[in-house]
């Protein structure tokens, strides 16, 4: 929809060796490494960026950009310093304990409700080539 095609999706476990292990298959899939990947969790992105790092000696951002979501600690820690996106956990558990104290059975129109995610950018990810390289998908299956 934002002019991103044919991404490659390659599902993992929602840990650190899942992003590992995702990043190996990917790079065995595609046969070269993608210039962007988005992760579904900032755990799998700091498997994966260590993978990218030590096993196969690549440059974040320069050769691979990486961004993850859920802005765990871990993300901030300078070792890793992943770019990632925030989910509004107040707002989210509000709408749950509504939904759940509700009197009105709920449809299916009810129990689906989307949040506004920021994203927040830590060094070396604030480059601007982030946003002008392809992706690939790494995601949870």
């Amino acid at each position: 929809e934002r002019g991103i095609h044919d991404c490659s999706v390659i599902n993992t476990p929602f840990t650190y060796e899942g992003g590992r292990d995702g990043f190996r298959r990917l790079l065995e899939q595609e046969g070269t490494c993608p210039k962007a990947l988005f992760c579904v969790s900032d755990l799998v992105c700091a498997g994966v960026l260590d993978c990218a790092r030590f096993e196969y000696n690549l440059k974040v951002p320069e050769d691979v950009a990486v961004i993850g979501f859920d802005d765990i600690e871990l993300a901030s820690y300078n070792s890793y310093s992943i770019t990632s996106f925030v989910q509004p956990m107040d707002s989210m558990i509000d709408r749950v304990l509504d939904l759940l104290l509700s009197e009105k059975q709920p449809s299916e129109s009810t129990n689906l409700t989307l949040f506004p995610c920021t994203l927040k950018t830590r060094a070396p990810h604030e480059t601007p080539l982030f946003k002008q390289r392809s992706a690939s998908l790494l995601r949870v299956g």
